[in-house]
């Protein structure tokens, strides 16, 4: 399956395959997986609140993903609109948690 991939000096948006011409997936090492942080400020929030999931089988995101691998993580962050800053601060924090080599 391709996906729509828009490259900046290009002059139209082409369907290409990811594992062929992404410049991210070029870098990726085989059996990569991504983790999805979403981070948000809700009205309803009093506090900040994270939940974090492990999915027991990986799922393909292809629309919140740059490159087509499963996803084994989801970090969800929500917090008041006071605490805007916090809140991405969290997701970055969880971001770089994550994006470091694990070997088992």
């Amino acid at each position: 399956m391709n996906s729509l991939l828009y490259f900046p000096n290009s002059v139209k948006p082409s369907l290409i395959s990811d594992t062929k011409l992404n410049p991210f997936a070029k870098k990726l090492p085989k059996g990569a997986e991504a983790c999805l942080i979403l981070a948000c400020t809700a009205d309803f929030a009093t506090q900040p609140l994270m939940i974090f999931v492990r999915l027991q089988k990986p799922q393909i995101f292809r629309d919140h993903c740059e490159v087509s691998v499963p996803t084994r993580f989801i970090g969800i962050i929500v917090g008041p609109p006071a605490a805007e800053t916090r809140v991405v601060d969290i997701g970055k924090a969880l971001g770089t948690l994550m994006s470091d080599q694990v070997s088992f």
